[in-house]
């Protein structure tokens, strides 16, 4: 038996490691989902913005090897067509339960988020909508603030009205559309719902 037939659904944890308070996703995928995929699901539940460089690293158990994978044509040079992550699929990443992989997002900023397999469902039918957001935890930082160092630097900026750069930081906040908040689930779901349609439109004439 295939590993979709026997193992439909995984249940992945998203963990963005280093912010000042949790910020975690909890995601719902199917196997058969392209690591490509995946990094434009991680962008709509987070959410960033799809505007910088990206990639994964992981190890495979039989080999102590690390493997990178991305957008090779983002890369160019700096990647190998082979290791294009449309190549590669959630389950030849997330085997087993507490198999994990590091996703990178903007190479300047460097979000890193650990990827783990927590949960595996066998019933395909248990989500009537996937990929699908099952909870979280927290506000994703606003996009090119300069990584986690500058997100504790602005928070500390927005939390004082006598900071001598607060105006001009709310204003540059309001540009990006960012503000510090609870995370919602509902809305979330709403930017996971709508992941395909950029994406399709961004990768449909291309064959590697």
């Amino acid at each position: 038996m295939a590993f979709t037939d026997k193992y439909p659904l995984l249940l992945l944890h998203v963990n963005l490691d280093g912010t000042p308070f949790p910020v975690w996703r909890r995601l719902i995928v199917r196997t058969g989902t392209s690591m490509r995929e995946l990094h434009h699901m991680i962008q709509a539940i987070m959410p960033w913005t799809t505007s910088h460089l990206y990639e994964f690293t992981f190890v495979k158990k039989s080999s102590p090897e690390e493997i990178r994978i991305a957008d090779s044509e983002l890369w160019e040079e700096d990647l190998p067509v082979e290791n294009d992550d449309r190549l590669f699929y959630v389950e030849d990443v997330f085997k087993a339960i507490g198999d994990h992989a590091i996703y990178t997002y903007d190479i300047g900023d460097y979000w890193v988020h650990k990827i783990s397999l927590v949960g595996i469902h066998h019933d395909p039918f248990l989500y009537p909508v996937v990929p699908c957001i099952v909870g979280g935890e927290g506000q994703c930082p606003p996009e090119d603030c300069g990584g986690i160092h500058g997100y504790r630097d602005l928070l500390e900026i927005i939390s004082n009205k006598h900071h001598p750069e607060y105006s001009s930081m709310l204003e540059w906040l309001s540009g990006m559309r960012w503000k510090k908040g609870k995370m919602k689930i509902e809305k979330l779901q709403g930017l996971l719902n709508n992941y395909k349609t950029p994406m399709w439109q961004q990768y449909m004439n291309e064959d590697l």
